[in-house]
């Protein structure tokens, strides 16, 4: 299985102050999005799933990585050769759209 990516373009009068973002999908549905710039690096964030609680009552909770690459093309391939590591160690929230 692989992850796709749809890339979202900054819009409106202050578009100059954002950056664009991608989301991370598998089979058409959100489980993530991968935010930044060359600069800082290009951050990878999950959904999770989990339990909601009374205190928490979200199904999800978000899972940040430590590594981030410079270049989003590196970034996407690495996310997709550990693609089946992924799935299998966590069970992802699928969002709807």
């Amino acid at each position: 299985m692989k992850f796709t990516f749809k890339r979202h373009d900054p819009t409106g009068p202050y578009r100059s102050f954002s950056k664009p973002y991608w989301d991370i999908k598998v089979n058409k549905k959100v489980v993530g999005n991968i935010h930044g710039d060359s600069f800082a690096g290009y951050a990878v964030s999950l959904a999770v799933a989990k339990e909601p609680t009374k205190e928490e009552p979200a199904p999800f909770k978000w899972v940040r990585f430590k590594v981030a690459f410079y270049n989003i093309e590196e970034q996407k391939s690495a996310l997709n050769k550990a693609c089946d590591t992924l799935m299998a160690r966590h069970k992802l929230h699928m969002f709807e759209e």
